[in-house]
């Protein structure tokens, strides 16, 4: 019986050495694996943390830009609503430049009216003081012919008479209908004349067959203010 027993004890002493065993090499391989575990954990805990780190990065990135991109639009809104203005204003500049080239072009038509009609009026002026230096040259012909001559005999000369056709005021000059058809000549004396009284003498500086260019005898700023164009002008040969 005590054998018995101390076999029965032997086998489970041997049993619970194997089973102590067992246990050990378990108990290594749950520490071993808890070890990898808190390792993986470690390592997976690590890419969270790193993952946060980006994803708040990130976050800072997106409102960084959020802002950028807040100012860009207002940026681009005020420099939208300066270009309408200088839109405006440009338009506004067009449309006065439009009328301006419009009043100009009126102008400029006007002007080209009152050329024309002073180029008209200068052509009839000259056309009249053709005839007239054709006329007055007549007139003056007959009274140098010898019939008219010897009727003047007693007074011992001849009074031609002439008009103020032009003056030129820069050149202190007057332009007369008497040349050299009717004797007239470079320092011949001219005497104007205004409802029958003089007004002021003249001395021929040259002269064409029907007319001449004279200057006042005197100086002085009255003379132009006493003679106007179609005084009558004598010339005494």
């Amino acid at each position: 019986m005590v054998r018995f027993l101390l076999i029965v004890a032997m086998l489970c002493a041997i049993g619970a050495a194997g089973l102590g065993f067992f246990n050990r090499d378990k108990v290594t391989r749950i520490t071993e694996d808890l070890a990898a575990a808190v390792d993986h954990t470690k390592q997976t805990q690590a890419k969270v943390d790193d993952l946060q780190k980006k994803l708040q990065q990130m976050g800072q990135q997106i409102e960084t830009q959020g802002r950028s991109n807040e100012q860009q639009r207002d940026a681009w809104n005020s420099e939208l609503t300066s270009t309408k203005t200088k839109l405006a204003q440009l338009t506004d500049q067009v449309a006065a430049r439009d009328n301006e080239n419009k009043q100009l072009a009126n102008e400029l038509a006007d002007a080209r009216r009152d050329l024309e009609q002073k180029k008209q009026a200068e052509d009839d002026r000259q056309a009249l003081a053709v005839r007239l230096i054709g006329v007055e040259d007549t007139l003056n012909q007959l009274r140098m012919n010898p019939a008219s001559a010897a009727k003047n005999k007693s007074k011992g000369a001849v009074t031609l008479e002439g008009t103020v056709l032009s003056m030129n005021r820069d050149a202190q000059a007057l332009m007369i209908s008497l040349g050299s058809s009717v004797g007239v000549s470079t320092n011949s004396n001219l005497t104007v004349q205004k409802n029958g009284q003089m007004v002021g003498q003249l001395r021929v500086v040259s002269v064409d067959k029907n007319s001449c260019v004279a200057q006042f005898v005197s100086n002085g700023p009255e003379n132009f203010a006493r003679v106007s164009v179609g005084d009558p002008v004598t010339f005494t040969r």
